[in-house]
């Protein structure tokens, strides 16, 4: 929690977006946030384009310090953490343990979250079960460390481990009474770790 707040502070310090901007900025995050989402509801052909632009807009906001508040923060963490880009993710990660310390609701999810691709963008083991991948053309969840119980993902408001499972099973159109990592790796459903470039 220490290193959050520091976190925020920092981000703080660096916020200088002028007053006259904050209305107009905060609306355009917003809505890069709600066109994330829209695109991954509907499952937009373009979404992988379409995310290039978005996160090119908050790294402009980012370089001049004007995500300020902890929506902001939410906002521009949630149109990071789909970028394919280390750098992306572990400022999507920063952003959103800022949106956690402004009280977000949303903000331990979005630690959680990107906590996990963070450590998948380098090659690790996530902790919370929420990172999903594709492996020829089908999902699958990224190996998860098993010293992380779902006491420790509770606490940030994620689901337990079997959930995390059943769902990446129904996303493969496959059913099983078996919810381990062991039964997704036998259907070829956990991803490869390499780090990210």
């Amino acid at each position: 929690m220490i290193a959050a707040l520091l976190a925020v502070h920092a981000l703080a310090q660096d916020c200088n977006r002028p007053p006259a901007e904050t209305s107009k900025v905060s609306s355009q995050l917003f809505a890069a946030y709600e066109a994330d989402q829209k695109d991954r509801k509907d499952k937009n052909p373009d979404t992988a384009k379409n995310d290039s632009g978005r996160q090119a807009e908050v790294r402009k906001f980012m370089g001049k310090g004007w995500v300020c508040s902890g929506l902001d923060h939410y906002h521009s963490a949630v149109v990071l953490m789909h970028s394919s880009k280390a750098d992306d993710v572990a400022a999507a990660y920063e952003h959103a343990k800022a949106a956690m310390a402004m009280h977000v609701p949303q903000g331990p999810w979005a630690v959680a979250a990107t906590f996990d691709l963070w450590r998948v963008s380098r090659g690790m083991e996530q902790n919370y079960g929420t990172a999903v991948g594709q492996v020829k053309g089908r999902p699958c969840l990224y190996p998860v460390a098993a010293d992380f119980s779902d006491a420790d993902r509770a606490t940030y408001g994620i689901e337990p481990l079997a959930t995390s499972i059943q769902r990446v099973l129904k996303m493969a159109g496959e059913t099983s009474d078996e919810t381990t990592m062991r039964d997704l790796e036998k259907r070829g459903l956990v991803c490869r770790l390499d780090a990210w470039k």
